[in-house]
């Protein structure tokens, strides 16, 4: 028997790994395989039958030695060794020899494993996805604490024996418990059952060796790990949704769900709107601020979540801390919805102006700019009409599978970002464009002092960036450890916060060029007064005022204008389908299929921006509520974290299961517990505080029902809340009364039995 010793570093706290590989077979074979040992350590035994495995499979193998040097001789010194181990050490241990292999040259790695080893395989199965690529559990279940089978996305070959009476472990009604859990959990397996076997039937120095099963077990295992290795073959099994293929297309899929009206629309009406008489640099410091201390780590939680769980926001919720906070993932998926009933509006409009552009003359004046918006926007019933057709687009998108948005994001986002670019350089060119611009980068100290500025500064934020919105979650569920998701989680919101900067640049140098060569004797505040009065809260800045600026550039304006909207609608459409599709995926995570789920979804998507496209006054209030909820959606990741674990979460979900990515700092853990929970508190108390303490805007007291009250405010928030509450507690007494376990809110289970009566005891068994 050949093998060559190595030492590898595991980030197992017991520290390096020793292991023997057999590698003679690295010339000729891609393959890689994991051999765990039984329970007496790795002795001459579990070498051997390495060793003939990776003959008869022609793989290169790895046996890591999970004790480190100590070998077994009785059942007693056995069942020590393995009480003691630490089981979640030794799955890192695993990872550590995958790698291995991999950084030799083997693309696919499947575990294999015998008695305890097999249980771990199982375990790695779960907690390794996306490292792993194929498992092979022999006689040998984990602790349902340890690990949710279930949840297994690889293929599994399962190898049992009928005669085996290690209950609790390995018995036939053990076996045929976890095949019931990897049917329900869609799990991609076979069970082998061996009559006449017993427990350990392929140790060749036990008692139980029975010769003719492990014959047919180790040859099932060599043509199962032979086919499910094989780089043709891929077993990424999720549900109607695309891969992503390339890194292009993921960071285009990623920027094209967020970058959009919320960037060109909503962004430079919230800072025209917080901006004071002197300038408006104190918004944009407030807004940058939020980007570091709120929106990065937000969405770091998302990526981290999506990718590990490979669940849409609910079932996320429910892997990570229970059923008891399904309604927190509920909360989160619905706030999205509702702020996608008046974002599908507001796409309608986009629509309305591509068309619109491609048979009129652009407005060359403000008042004719304004006199189109307000012909549509608020007197007409055409905003119906285009929310509809908006909705319908991004449901059919849905319907026909989204796997086409990739490549359409490919195309259509850079598109978008050159004519963006292409505005902001001809905006800065026009005459007394400087003077817009310096006014927008000169503070006004005071509005320091403004709680709705704070307010709004990390709303608009995590609008732009889709922090708390939950959409990153099934996006990032389609990547791998290979996905640099730290990386994106930094990049991608700062390049969408640049894009934001860029289009409310363009905007202001647009309108104060424009105003001052209309009227030279204009005041600054005059202007910034007429920029809050397009519509109410501002609603219809970009819609009047970029038209305006492209009919400056002549005919290729007309041209670029039409451009500009045909792209601003495809990006909205974009953001729209990554809202629809987390939607829809929830109803078919509880059963509703997609042919059904769809329609469904954009059905109450109309019926709930019906209102908004009928009154401007209720979009203005639903964009205000919806958008500032954001805070509460990530108030409620936070508490995921932190229940979870906030260490546990940063190294298992990021820096433990990720490949040439960057390490996620300590200093994320005190963001995430200490001082985005105060931000959140803190502004939404001060902003309550202010309200009560003087008016909301427009003259509007806090009591009253009116745009952007307290009163209405907290209302809907609340109302919200305690349905989705109230249906969570019924399921869980539902689920009580069928003799389930107690489950309290946010998930702990009450578990009357404890920890020493669940030990199996093996001092008696003689494998």
């Amino acid at each position: 028997m050949s093998g060559k010793k190595v030492t590898i570093k595991s980030e197992n706290p017991k520290g390096d790994l020793p292991c023997i590989v057999f590698n003679e077979l690295l010339a000729e074979s891609d393959k890689g395989l994991v051999v765990i040992q039984e329970w007496w350590g790795m002795n001459k035994q579990i070498k051997e039958e390495a060793h003939n495995i990776s003959k008869m499979g022609k793989f290169v193998s790895i046996v890591p030695d999970l004790y480190r040097g100590k070998i077994a001789t009785d059942n007693e010194e056995a069942g020590h060794l393995m009480s003691n181990l630490d089981w979640q050490g030794a799955v890192k241990d695993i990872r550590a020899s995958i790698l291995h292999l991999k950084s030799m040259g083997c693309k696919k790695v499947g575990v294999t494993g015998f008695c305890m080893g097999g249980a771990l395989s199982l375990a790695a199965g779960a907690l390794l996805q996306g490292v792993v690529d194929a498992i092979a559990p022999f006689y040998g279940i984990p602790d349902e604490k340890l690990c949710d089978v279930s949840t297994i996305k690889c293929p599994v070959q399962c190898h049992f024996a009928a005669l085996d009476h290690l209950v609790g472990f390995s018995s036939l009604k053990d076996a045929e418990k976890l095949e019931e859990k990897l049917k329900a959990g869609n799990v991609d397996y076979e069970m082998n059952i061996y009559d006449g076997a017993a427990h350990a039937f392929t140790n060749a120095t036990g008692p139980n060796y029975n010769k003719d099963s492990c014959h047919l077990a180790l040859q099932r295992l060599c043509t199962f790990m032979n086919k499910s290795l094989s780089p043709e073959i891929c077993y990424e099994r999720v549900e109607e949704r695309p891969h992503f293929r390339n890194r292009l297309g993921l960071i285009c899929s990623c920027l094209g769900s967020v970058v959009g009206t919320g960037n060109i629309w909503r962004f430079p009406r919230i800072l025209a709107s917080n901006s004071e008489e002197q300038g408006g640099l104190v918004f944009l410091i407030a807004w940058v601020l939020f980007l570091v201390l709120w929106s990065s780590p937000m969405l770091l939680i998302e990526y981290g979540t999506g990718r590990y769980t490979r669940k849409a926001v609910i079932g996320s919720f429910r892997h990570i801390i229970g059923d008891g906070a399904t309604w927190c993932g509920a909360w989160i998926t619905m706030v999205t919805f509702l702020i996608s009933c008046y974002y599908s509006v507001v796409l309608g409009w986009c629509l309305y102006y591509f068309v619109y552009m491609i048979g009129h003359d652009l407005p060359e004046t403000a008042a004719e700019g304004e006199k189109i918006f307000q012909d549509f926007a608020e007197h007409s019933n055409w905003p119906i009409l285009t929310h509809a057709i908006a909705s319908s687009l991004a449901g059919l998108a849905v319907l026909r599978g989204v796997s086409t948005i990739e490549k359409t994001n490919m195309f259509l986002v850079p598109l978008l970002l050159v004519i963006i670019l292409f505005t902001f350089v001809w905006s800065l060119t026009r005459d007394y464009a400087d003077v817009g611009i310096r006014f927008l980068f000169t503070p006004h100290w005071d509005s320091f002092g403004e709680p709705r500025l704070w307010v709004d500064a990390l709303s608009q934020n995590a609008f732009d960036t889709g922090a708390g919105m939950g959409l990153m979650i099934p996006y990032a569920s389609f990547m791998t450890i290979n996905n640099n998701i730290v990386k994106y989680g930094i990049l991608i919101p700062s390049i969408n916060n640049l894009i934001s900067l860029i289009c409310g640049i363009m905007l202001f140098a647009t309108v104060f060029s424009t105003m001052i060569a209309l009227e030279p004797t204009i005041s600054k505040p005059g202007i910034l007064d007429i920029m809050k009065q397009a519509g109410p809260g501002s609603t219809g800045l970009t819609f009047i005022w970029i038209p305006v600026l492209f009919s400056t550039i002549g005919t290729f304006g007309r041209i670029l204008c039409v451009l500009f909207f045909a792209c601003l609608s495809i990006a909205g459409v974009t953001s729209l389908v990554a809202n629809v599709e987390m939607v829809t995926h929830t109803l078919y995570d509880f059963g509703v299929p997609r042919k059904f789920g769809m329609p469904c979804t954009v059905l109450l998507l109309f019926l709930g921006g019906l209102a908004s496209a009928l009154n401007l006054d209720v979009l203005t209030n639903q964009d205000f509520v919806w958008g500032f909820a954001l805070v509460i959606n990530g108030f409620m990741l936070q508490i995921m974290v932190v229940t979870y674990g906030s260490r546990k979460f940063r190294e298992e979900m990021f820096n433990r299961y990720s490949l040439g990515d960057w390490r996620l700092p300590r200093v994320w853990e005190w963001l995430v517990k200490i001082i985005a929970p105060l931000e959140a508190l803190f502004i939404i108390g001060w902003w309550a505080y202010d309200l009560i303490d003087g008016e909301a805007g427009d003259e509007e007291k806090w009591y009253e029902f009116g745009r952007e009250t307290l009163v209405i405010t907290v209302v809907q928030w609340g109302g919200l809340m305690v349905l989705l509450f109230s249906i969570n507690m019924i399921y869980l007494c539902c689920r009580r009364s069928e003799g389930e376990d107690t489950v309290r809110l946010l998930g702990q289970k009450d578990l009357e039995t404890s920890a020493t009566e669940k030990v199996i005891s093996y001092k008696d068994v003689q494998l």
